[in-house]
């Protein structure tokens, strides 16, 4: 069964009136009875004990029993909102997460009051005051005292909002759509809903899928700070999802600039993955890029296919009998296969520079691929550092430049855009 336990900051009730500290444990006496709670938290001064003792008195004769369920927290700096917030957390905190608890900001200084409201927006605890017609001395007048419950969901959801964007711009988009479901008043909740899953299918690269989310130019005016960038981002994402058109053996339609655009989505996603602090996952997609270059290359310069390499097209380009013989020697099924390495060594053999880019980094390239190869998500068991990640990425960087000189600049429209900080 759920417990509920009740923080008061507690003063003193100085004042020039007569019972002035009466009348404030008056007060606070009636929250006490309106909540009805298991136990009560008070935080003070170590001159608040005796509003703490006169609440107690009240309380004997009010109900025939003694006030026992409680704990007096002394704050040892009233005026420090830090002292005081710092206290007053701790000994929240104490207390079960499956707990009501509720706190009561009335009395105190002003520095007690803002440290325990602070503390129930932040753990999004109920918030609660008393009220009434206040006499001379700002004192509730005995008798008109009422118990106010506040209302925190807009701020509530403003903090959640908040994380929300923080979320996204660490694009953990999956945790961003569970706090969104959390907020329960925002204006154009869906467009935040279909712009987090609109970039969460793509950075997973469901490419068709994110054409398919409820998201145009339209609703990117509600991002006015990621506009442009979303526009762009529109328009790499048309040209990525550019279909070949089959016409019998022939291929008609496909944006001349689709691979390239493909290329750099997955160089932004091996950046995402560092970023995040996930190398393997980062090399993973480096390694991926790399063969893609040279796949690039041999298909748009040659009309090639690594999956299937036509062996009288090499010969065109190579006069390197022995190397055609070796070539031969790989099929396996009617079909000549390569691999990354391979890839390349054949633009080499038949002369294309990008070929013979890739041989002057052959060394440094053999190295960080025997490590990539014992990558726990590649072979092996261990785990890459940010410092391999940063010297492949400038090898494959470099190579993608030499197969496409703009690349950078495909990958400026392909990156995905952040909220401002606050």
């Amino acid at each position: 069964m759920e417990k509920i336990n009740l923080f008061m900051t507690v003063g003193t009730g100085l004042g020039s009136k007569v019972g002035a500290t009466e009348s404030l444990a008056h007060g606070l006496l009636t929250s006490i009875m309106d909540v009805s709670p298991d136990f009560i938290v008070f935080c003070g001064s170590k001159d608040s004990i005796k509003t703490v003792d006169s609440i107690k008195d009240q309380y004997f004769k009010k109900n025939n029993k003694k006030l026992e369920e409680y704990n007096f927290v002394q704050l040892n700096d009233i005026n420090n909102l830090s002292n005081c917030f710092e206290t007053i957390e701790n000994e929240l905190l104490k207390y079960d997460s499956t707990d009501i608890i509720k706190c009561n900001y009335t009395s105190g200084t002003k520095t007690m009051s803002v440290a325990l409201a602070l503390c129930a927006t932040l753990y999004k605890k109920d918030l609660v005051l008393v009220s009434g017609t206040r006499d001379e001395t700002n004192l509730v007048c005995q008798g008109t005292e009422e118990h106010m419950r506040q209302n925190l969901f807009r701020v509530y959801d403003k903090l959640t909002l908040d994380k929300v964007k923080e979320l996204f711009n660490n694009n953990r988009f999956e945790s961003a759509k569970t706090f969104l479901d959390e907020i329960k008043i925002l204006e154009n909740k869906k467009i935040y809903s279909d712009l987090i899953e609109f970039y969460n299918r793509w950075d997973k690269f469901n490419h068709e899928e994110v054409a398919s989310v409820d998201f145009s130019k339209e609703s990117s005016k509600n991002f006015p700070e990621m506009k442009p960038q979303i526009q762009n981002n529109l328009k790499a994402l048309n040209i990525i999802n550019l279909k070949e058109k089959i016409e019998g053996n022939k291929t008609k339609n496909e944006h001349k600039l689709r691979c390239y655009y493909v290329l750099a989505d997955i160089l932004n996603n091996a950046d995402r993955r560092a970023i995040e602090g996930k190398y393997d996952d980062a090399i993973a997609r480096l390694y991926r890029s790399l063969e893609l270059i040279a796949q690039i290359k041999l298909k748009i310069g040659y009309q090639l296919k690594t999956s299937n390499i036509e062996i009288e097209k090499v010969e065109k380009y190579c006069t390197d009998a022995q190397y055609i013989n070796r070539l031969k020697q790989k099929n396996i099924h009617g079909k000549v296969k390569l691999g990354l390495k391979e890839s390349f060594k054949l633009l080499n053999m038949m002369g294309n520079d990008l070929g013979n880019e890739f041989e002057k980094s052959e060394k440094k390239i053999k190295n960080i691929l025997k490590l990539r190869n014992k990558s726990i998500l590649a072979h092996g068991l261990e785990h890459r550092s940010k410092k391999e990640y940063l010297e492949f990425w400038e090898i494959v960087l470099n190579l993608a430049k030499f197969l496409y000189p703009d690349i950078e600049k495909l990958m400026e429209e392909t990156k995905f855009p952040k909220f401002d900080s606050d």
